[in-house]
């Protein structure tokens, strides 16, 4: 008789099940403390994501800002801000695009 293949296990701490969310060790203060957050989706966090582009002072500057709710508030405003802006000027020009449209129709059913 031969025998089965044994099904590996896998390991646990490899396994990420989307109910168990991994605590991540942030630098967010001036003193370099160190804070636990639970990352999860759509959450702001204050640590910045290093790039290949920026060289390592500007990396540095970046993560000795603080980070706090007001400041994340105001970032966050100010996306949504120009966010806002460029969907009033997309509509605008919609509806000029429109009013051209109905300029050709006119020309066209005349």
């Amino acid at each position: 008789m031969g025998q089965l293949p044994v099904a590996e296990e896998e390991d646990p701490e490899e396994a990420e099940t989307p109910a168990h969310k991994r605590a991540r060790v942030e630098s967010c203060s001036r003193h370099d403390d160190m804070e636990i957050t639970n990352a999860s989706e759509g959450e702001h966090s204050c640590s910045n994501h290093k790039s290949i582009a920026e060289p390592d002072a500007l990396q540095h500057k970046k993560l000795s800002q603080p980070c706090s709710v007001s400041d994340q508030l105001a970032k966050f405003r100010s996306e949504i801000k120009k966010k806002e802006d460029n969907l009033e000027a997309s509509l605008h020009e919609v509806g000029v695009l429109g009013e051209k449209i109905m300029g050709i129709n006119k020309i066209l059913n005349s």
